[in-house]
């Protein structure tokens, strides 16, 4: 009986032993799986060693911690005349960023035991994206009083607001511009450029940090209505439409983004920026707008279900134009800034004596920095957008997670402080006043004032 005993302590003693002890290692395999920005994810990893023979294979694995997941396969080869490569399977499904480690503990062939280390650094990486909105309001012209008035916007007149997306992510969401230079617009997914080849750039507003200014130079003259009995009309006030912007935007975080400045989408058949103006009678009544000029507002070449403009677009477009929502309105009586009054006095629209012509003033006016910065008035319109199709899916659902409100686009315009560095951006004026057989009875003295959002000089008659 004491013999068993004593049997059963020995055999106890040396399992005992064996169950807790662990091999030395031959060599310690060191891992860097570098930057890692996908999660989860995985992969084969190889680390250098002069320590191990190549050719072997894993046999067992005796420990295993750390944040990765370790395979069961690992092996050695050969990597240049004085080097061997131990390769491991490693998988991973961070739950946060940050560094990470993880160590394996595995026998190979020849009873050889190899101390396996691994680190590396999980960040969320840079994913950059584009959006397709509908459209942007990129200015509007304000009428002058009768037939033969006229304001002529120079070629060196930049026209154009500064644009946010605030409204469109949601209050924990971080934007921000890096550029600063002054670059044209490219088709989407194209780098930005200096060149400067059409009549429309774009800047980084260094003030904000999280803006861009979207300016076209001028080069075009608007006119009055065809009757000077109306006077003043703002129903043939205009309004410029982009019918195929594109937003890039660079994902950098899991609630940041950078904004990569305009471009154009170029599935458009235009190939470049396709800018149209309506004159705001057909925005009231778009059943007005010539059949070729709705065919553009179409947008058929969009197939990604956004679709052309609707009522409801041209609703919304209508709202940049205060006096289209508002006859009654009084620049006088706003103090959001959205107009400066200018020209230092007033001017004559006063009929011409019975068989005698009306008196032409030919004037210019001047956009001041100041009247910019102190502009607290903004343009805000939601609308339809689409993501273009070949972004990678970390862009996607980290975008969609940031909007503020589900599948809404919503971009606001105001006051640049871009658009006029200091005074020499001019306009020509000329208003003449109506004819005796006009039978013209509205006010006589015109007010000049500027639209501090988009540029434009707007006639307003006060008596």
């Amino acid at each position: 009986m004491k013999i068993l005993v004593g049997c059963f302590l020995a055999l106890s003693a040396l399992i005992c032993s064996t169950a807790s002890a662990i091999p030395p290692s031959v060599a310690i395999v060191n891992i860097d799986m570098g930057t890692v920005n996908v999660s989860p994810g995985g992969g084969e990893y190889c680390g250098l060693t002069s320590q191990l023979p190549p050719d072997l294979d894993q046999v067992n694995t005796l420990q295993r911690s750390g944040q990765v997941t370790f395979g069961n396969r690992a092996y050695t080869r050969q990597n240049g005349p004085n080097a061997v490569a131990l390769c491991v399977n490693i998988s991973h499904n961070f739950p946060a960023f940050g560094t990470f480690s993880g160590t394996e503990v595995i026998t190979m062939q020849r009873n050889l035991v190899v101390t396996v280390k691994v680190n590396g650094n999980y960040v969320f990486g840079n994913w950059r994206g584009t959006i397709y909105p509908k459209y942007q309001v990129l200015g509007v012209d304000y009428a002058p009083p009768g037939s033969s008035s006229f304001v002529t916007y120079s070629a060196n007149f930049s026209r154009g607001g500064s644009n946010s997306l605030s409204e469109t992510f949601s209050n924990s969401t971080s934007l921000s511009v890096t550029q600063t230079l002054k670059f044209g617009v490219p088709a989407a997914g194209a780098d930005l450029s200096t060149t400067i080849t059409s009549s429309y750039a774009q800047q980084a507003e260094t003030q904000t940090g999280n803006t861009w200014s979207l300016t076209a130079a001028g080069g075009h003259t608007v006119s009055g209505p065809a009757s000077s009995t109306a006077g003043i009309d703002h129903n043939f006030d205009i309004v410029w439409i982009w019918l195929n912007p594109a937003i890039e935007l660079t994902l950098t975080g899991p609630a940041s983004f950078n904004w990569n400045g305009f471009a154009y989408n170029a599935a458009d058949p235009v190939n470049q920026m396709d800018v149209l103006y309506l004159y705001v009678y057909e925005l009231k009544n778009p059943s007005l707008i010539p059949p070729n000029v709705a065919a553009r507002l179409a947008r058929t070449w969009d197939v990604s279900g956004v679709g052309g403009l609707t009522d409801a677009d041209y609703q919304a477009i209508l709202a940049a134009n205060p006096f289209a929502v508002n006859p009654l309105y009084d620049p006088n009586m706003d103090s959001s800034g959205r107009f400066s009054l200018t020209g230092g006095r007033t001017f004559d629209y006063r009929p011409a004596g019975v068989g005698g012509l009306p008196v032409k003033e030919d004037f210019e006016v001047t956009a001041q920095t100041s009247n910019s910065t102190t502009s607290s008035s903004q343009d805000t319109r939601s609308m339809g957008f689409s993501i273009d199709h070949n972004v990678h899916a970390k862009f996607k659902v980290g975008f969609e997670l940031n909007l503020r409100f589900a599948r809404t686009w919503t971009s606001s315009t105001r006051s640049s402080t871009t658009n006029t560095q200091g005074a020499g951006q001019r306009a020509a004026l000329s208003i003449t006043g109506p004819l005796a057989t006009d039978n013209y009875t509205g006010p006589t003295a015109i007010q000049i004032w500027r639209d501090n959002i988009y540029g434009s000089f707007m006639f307003y008659g006060v008596q």
